[in-house]
């Protein structure tokens, strides 16, 4: 079975998922990465090229504009989207069995008509991979769509503007034209949806997400996602947890959606109200550091905040977690918590990507904190703070979850059954 991954920048546990997957019987990847600067990985996150042990090809980027009618935006007939140059003559060539597609991409397979060619011609299955937790519902979609009450005519010369608003055809032209044109591109997520036969995605609410635009839901796959666990739980067992009872640890890179300044200033109001032993080691790095190193010391927390830099190597964060007793995510994220689960430690975290549902349950191997407030998170630190043998307990559960429901090999067996079931016509498509 070839399977092609299209769109995928090469990161350390993206690059051990698909070696993994490579050795499940007769599967082969190719995967198609930008011949340039990768411009949909954000800052802060680590790319690798060696240890890759699956085809990888490198294609230079495409960006296509939106095909307009007289060039103008109230006749788009197709929508702008990003692409590669030949990647239909690179389908052609390998003829995959299947096609996971990374979702700045999903547009190509829906507009691109030399790739929805080459898919039909090679009788490829597209399966479109996302984590859709910042994706409107098409009904919310349409109800952001603001059409303005009168037609703005600014550009049109002043005899010929008053014109057509005295004959009406401003307003007719508000209703027929520029009205269907903002609907337009809600229409267009639309149809790029359901070019795929399959949609592959983190957590169970891409199920709703998806089908309200009309995805049936038995095309709609929950394959979850999994950081090289194996190794991970191996740098856990050589290096024992000792808690340290008041050290936090986040790790993630220092952007703004993680909200590490949130963090740092719990950690100063928790010094001040009786745990004044507390720390927090901050491993990773972003266009943020600077300005997270400022706060540590307007807060008068420098010295108990650490920044370790970026960690890869897994007894290195073995070692620091080892030395820590909580993780928290005070924003935006993912596979960290499942790094920190390996760990065994309990999880303080609130809405970060939804993949956080099914890996943290309240009062089993963490707590939830209600989002952007300071006061809540300070409140669970200290339940936490105060509760040895309660830390103890969910750190044990975080490791089980992660042995027993969520790890490298689960991640990669979600994937085959997709795979297979669409090589067998399992799915309605």
């Amino acid at each position: 079975m070839q399977i092609l991954f299209a769109g995928f920048p090469i990161t350390p546990y993206y690059r051990d998922f698909v070696n993994r997957l490579q050795t499940q019987g007769d599967v082969r990847v190719i995967n198609v990465r930008s011949a340039g600067d990768e411009k949909h990985v954000g800052a802060g996150v680590k790319l690798v090229d060696s240890q890759i042990e699956f085809r990888d090809v490198k294609l230079r980027d495409r960006c296509v504009s939106p095909r307009r009618l007289l060039k103008l935006s109230d006749f788009e007939l197709s929508p702008g989207y990003d692409s590669f140059v030949a990647l239909d003559d690179l389908i052609r060539e390998i003829s995959p069995d299947v096609i996971v597609v990374n979702e700045p991409y999903h547009a190509a397979f829906a507009f691109d008509r030399a790739i929805v060619a080459a898919v039909r011609q090679t009788k490829s299955k597209t399966v479109f991979q996302s984590i859709p937790f910042q994706l409107s519902t098409f009904q919310e979609a349409l109800a952001a769509v603001q059409v303005p009450p009168i037609l703005p005519m600014r550009s049109i010369p002043s005899p010929l503007r008053v014109l057509a608003q005295t004959l009406g055809i401003d307003k007719l032209y508000l209703k027929l034209v520029r009205k269907k044109s903002l609907f337009r591109r809600v229409h267009f997520l639309r149809k790029t949806f359901h070019a795929a036969d399959a949609h592959a995605v983190y957590y169970e609410g891409g199920i709703e997400t998806y089908g309200s635009y009309g995805v049936p839901a038995e095309r709609i796959r929950v394959v979850r996602n999994s950081p090289n666990t194996e190794e991970l739980l191996q740098a856990a067992d050589r290096h024992p947890s000792c808690d340290h009872g008041y050290r936090l640890i986040h790790v993630g890179r220092l952007v703004k959606w993680k909200r590490v300044d949130l963090l740092i200033r719990a950690v100063a109001t928790l010094r001040s109200h009786g745990f004044a032993n507390t720390d927090l080691v901050i491993v990773g790095n972003g266009p943020c550091e600077e300005s997270l190193r400022a706060m540590a010391a307007e807060f008068n927390v420098e010295d108990a905040v650490h920044f370790r830099g970026g960690v890869y190597e897994a007894d290195q964060l073995a070692q620091e977690f080892a030395a820590s007793s909580i993780y928290v995510l005070a924003g935006m994220g993912g596979l960290s918590l499942n790094e920190a689960m390996c760990f065994s430690v309990p999880v303080v975290c609130c809405r970060c990507d939804g993949t956080e549902k099914f890996l943290i349950r309240e009062g089993v191997n963490g707590m939830y904190f209600r989002e952007g407030d300071e006061a809540n998170l300070v409140d669970t630190l200290q339940t936490l703070f105060s509760d040895s043998a309660l830390r103890k307990r969910m750190g044990h559960e975080s490791r089980r979850i992660i042995e027993e429901e969520l790890n490298t090999q689960i991640h990669v067996l979600n994937y085959l059954r997709l795979f297979n079931d669409l090589n067998s016509k399992c799915l309605n498509t």
